[in-house]
C-alpha cells in the first residue's frame, strides 16, 4: 500500500514541476488544451496556468500525506481518498482548460 501512496505522492510533485515550468518560463504550450495556431496572451495565461498546477500538485500532496496516515486506521479511508484525489484532479484540469479559451486573444 506504501508503493501506492509513493506513485502519488511522485505524481504530485510532477504536477507541482509541470506548474513552476508553466509559471516561470512561460511554456504554454505544454498545456493539453493549447493551440499553437491561435494568439494567446502568454504572460497571464503562463502565471494563471501554473498557478492553478502548482495547487493542484500542493493539494493532491497534502491529500496523499493526510490518507497515507489515514489509511493505516482503517483501509476504508481508501475510499475517500480515491474520491478526494480524482476530485482535485477533475476540478483543477477543468480551470485550466478554461483558462486557455479565457485568455485566447480575438482577432
Amino acid at each position: 500500500m506504501t508503493l501506492v501512496f509513493i506513485i502519488f505522492i511522485a505524481c504530485s510533485i510532477l504536477f507541482i514541476s509541470l506548474g513552476i515550468m508553466v509559471y516561470k518560463l512561460k511554456k504554454i504550450e505544454i498545456l493539453s488544451y493549447y493551440d499553437g495556431t491561435k494568439k494567446y496572451d502568454s504572460d497571464t495565461l503562463a502565471k494563471v496556468a501554473g498557478k492553478h498546477l502548482i495547487y493542484m500538485g500542493v493539494w493532491t500532496l497534502i491529500i496523499d500525506v493526510m490518507f497515507m496516515f489515514l489509511c493505516r486506521i482503517h483501509f476504508a479511508f481508501i475510499f475517500l481518498f480515491m474520491i478526494s484525489y480524482c476530485f482535485v484532479l477533475v476540478w483543477y484540469s477543468v480551470k485550466v482548460t478554461k483558462d486557455i479559451e479565457r485568455f485566447e486573444l480575438k482577432s
